[in-house]
């Protein structure tokens, strides 16, 4: 083996190796704060759901596309893990109604992908659809965030959320994408992990702004809707006799 060739081996392999590791204990810190405060105040469940789906469809791609066991057995760790979060979260919420508005919302959002999903199991070969679920699960982890930032927003505040869950997840994406981006740059390799790198990058930006969000919010603020209403009510009296 060339040397050149053993080195981006070696340094594939460590990256993937630090990945792995950090993806195993990335769930910890947020199962921790939520048993020890008893709540999930200002946890997005539509996020929890949508991490679990990006899962899902990445566990069913790797399999469908001849990933190696070890690949399908932490693909397939993470989406217990993310059940683990979900069962926390219904256990800890006392809001029902918002249970149940959050589900509404991400069904409207994974109803069309499960159609897709149908229609290329019908009519594709498993290695196509192994590909497009890996499309899914990277458009699933993107969209994951959205949620939560906005909830995070209008809140003022980052609620039960542990900041070491999003800081541990950027350092898991950055430590995939150097061992996707160590092992080869050929071009055809890389279009073959566009969807994987696309989802990890992409989701790198959006944690470092949750991350972002802890820092902003964490002296506390009104939460928006209450500031929305102070201001309307002081025009109110301006325009009042």
């Amino acid at each position: 083996m060339p040397e050149d060739v053993a080195v981006h081996s070696w340094l594939s392999a460590g990256f993937g190796t630090a990945s792995m590791v950090i993806w195993i204990l990335v769930y910890f810190p947020q199962l921790h704060k939520s048993f020890k405060q008893k709540s999930v105040e200002g946890v997005s469940l539509a996020w929890l759901i949508l991490w679990l789906l990006g899962d899902a469809t990445n566990c069913i791609g790797a399999f469908l596309v001849g990933g190696v066991i070890f690949q399908i057995i932490i693909a397939a760790y993470y989406v217990v893990m993310d059940l683990v979060l979900l069962y926390q979260y219904t256990i800890y919420n006392e809001k029902s109604e918002s249970i149940e508005s959050e589900v509404k919302m991400v069904m409207k959002f994974v109803f069309p992908i499960f159609i897709l999903i149908v229609i290329l199991r019908l009519y594709g070969s498993g290695s196509s659809l192994g590909t497009m679920l890996g499309w899914i699960s990277a458009m699933l982890y993107l969209s994951s965030r959205t949620p939560q930032i906005v909830k995070n927003f209008r809140a003022r505040a980052t609620g039960d959320l542990s900041v070491y869950l999003f800081v541990m997840a950027i350092f898991g994406n950055l430590t995939y994408a150097g061992s996707v981006l160590a092992f080869s740059t050929q071009v055809q390799y890389l279009m073959k992990q566009a969807p994987w790198l696309l989802g990890s990058a992409g989701t790198v930006m959006l944690d470092g702004v949750v991350v972002l969000q802890f820092w902003m919010y964490k002296d506390g603020e009104p939460p928006l809707d209450s500031k929305l209403g102070r201001e309307s009510s002081k025009s109110y009296e301006q325009l009042g006799p």
